[in-house]
């Protein structure tokens, strides 16, 4: 297997940074793969003759072929969820992968002042707007303009990967009897996955839960951790 390498930098929205910088700090080891701690973000700089008008943080990780089985769409859930932490004002990561090549994302925070509006889907932009930012593949400015055409190959299609990034319908569908018993469950109450899924580590299908278990973790709404031959315990922390 070999190494995968995801790095980038997130450019904070003007006369803005203490915040995040805080945030960043606090969010400490992360033991939960793939990892995204702190000490994977540069240090900011804090006085004006280090940068000019915006303050910019970088972050470097390197994983064991993140872009298999749902690693990457698991990397790229727990990312957002910081982004959406920090007072940013646009994010570009880029993934070096030794088999599939190289791909690059892009992020623009949709602020008071949005100067994109419609023209997100034109052909000089070509743009997947959400309700927090607009996101894009391939090369880019900080406008979130094109700075190339955007070619197929250049957008990030690997194990079906999609964006905005959901559990595939297949997932849902092979592991309804368990998201059926998420929902009915008591929230702060501990049970174990076995209950509703046999033979949970010999099935080929392992990868698609794990990611469906990660979804709802980054999301807020259990918590998931291993416990040797008693499986994977799921305590509930919010309605699914």
């Amino acid at each position: 297997m070999g190494l995968s390498v995801v790095h980038g930098r997130i450019l904070f929205e003007y006369g803005e940074g203490k915040e995040s910088r805080d945030y960043i700090k606090s969010i400490g080891e992360d033991d939960y793969y793939p990892s995204i701690s702190t000490n994977m973000f540069s240090n900011v700089a804090e006085t004006c003759p280090q940068f000019y008008d915006h303050q910019i943080i970088g972050f470097a990780a390197t994983y064991k072929n993140i872009e298999y089985g749902y690693g990457f769409h698991a990397f790229i859930l727990k990312f957002e969820k910081k982004l959406s932490m920090l007072e940013f004002e646009t994010a570009h990561i880029e993934l070096e992968t030794e088999l599939i090549g190289t791909y690059k994302f892009f992020w623009k925070k949709i602020g008071k002042l949005d100067t994109i509006k419609d023209l997100y889907q034109n052909n000089d932009f070509q743009l997947i707007r959400t309700n927090k930012w607009y996101f894009g593949f391939g090369y880019r400015s900080d406008y979130g303009s094109l700075n190339i055409e955007l070619k197929d190959e250049q957008i990030f299609t690997y194990n079906d990967f999609t964006y905005p990034v959901t559990i595939p319908e297949k997932v849902i569908s092979d592991f309804k009897s368990l998201l059926k018993g998420l929902k009915n469950q008591e929230i702060g109450k501990k049970f174990y996955l076995k209950k509703y899924v046999k033979n949970q580590f010999s099935s080929s299908k392992n990868e698609e839960l794990v990611f469906c278990l990660k979804k709802l973790q980054i999301e807020g709404k259990i918590e998931f951790e291993f416990e040797g031959r008693k499986g994977y315990s799921i305590t509930k922390i919010q309605e699914i």
